[in-house]
């Protein structure tokens, strides 16, 4: 699939962001699919309130000064810095070209338990910021469930989102897609009631003329003149000759 042809579909799913009572939109769930997540990123709630994050790139390639990077961002797009960062390595086989990289560490404003809501945007503009950043990813909630508030499904011209809920245990789960890595120009609605919609131009009103009410001054203006008329021929003397 062309470049062009995916901003250009995506620009037409502005539109669209589909409740969790609702199928889903089954073209954002195809254009996150059709590339393999870079990352994973998982935000657990902890029992003091603060939002515990790991982000695992899926790259043995991808370095721990950019990862460390990329924890700081996150807590720069919450507003909360980014505490106790922790970068750890984990060998898969006994080959120097599958050691991966983990980092963990606190922050806040990421769920929202109350209103059903999930600070997308902060971390998917922390992740794919500048020409290192992960364009496709995953974002794992364990502990969290949607409610009708929750958003879904997203699409625009600057990133794709599509969430599924897993029962046993209890998670929510998104696939993100980004088209830019401008933090600025990525915008991913925290709940439906945010999500854009177009604004149409309301007609002005036009103003109605009140005809009948305009019949009956008239008619009141005549039966008066008559009323008027008469009385001066009651009253008036005749000539004398």
């Amino acid at each position: 699939m062309s470049r062009v042809w995916v901003r250009c579909f995506v620009t037409v799913l502005l539109l669209f962001s589909i409740s969790w009572a609702q199928s889903g939109d089954a073209a954002a769930e195809r254009l996150v699919n059709e590339v393999a997540p870079q990352a994973v990123v998982t935000i657990t709630r902890h029992p003091t309130g603060a939002d515990m994050v790991a982000v695992t790139p899926l790259s043995p390639k991808f370095t721990a000064p950019a990862l460390q990077a990329v924890c700081q961002r996150i807590g720069e797009q919450t507003g909360d810095p980014s505490r106790g960062v922790q970068i750890v390595t984990s060998r898969m086989g006994t080959s120097d070209n599958l050691v991966f990289l983990k980092a963990s560490f606190a922050t806040s404003g990421l769920i929202n338990r109350t209103n059903g809501e999930f600070n997308l945007q902060a971390v998917a503009r922390a992740v794919g910021a500048g020409p290192s950043g992960f364009a496709s990813f995953v974002v794992s909630l364990p502990g969290e469930s949607p409610n009708a508030g929750t958003i879904r499904t997203y699409a625009n011209s600057s990133a794709a989102i599509a969430g599924k809920y897993i029962q046993s245990p209890p998670t929510m789960e998104y696939r993100i897609r980004l088209f830019t890595n401008d933090p600025a120009k990525i915008v991913i609605p925290a709940n439906l009631q945010s999500v854009i919609k177009p604004k149409v131009p309301q007609p002005t009103p036009r103003r109605r003329t009140n005809w009948p009410l305009f019949a009956i001054i008239g008619m009141c203006s005549v039966g008066v003149g008559l009323l008027v008329y008469c009385r001066l021929l009651a009253t008036a003397k005749p000539r004398t000759r």
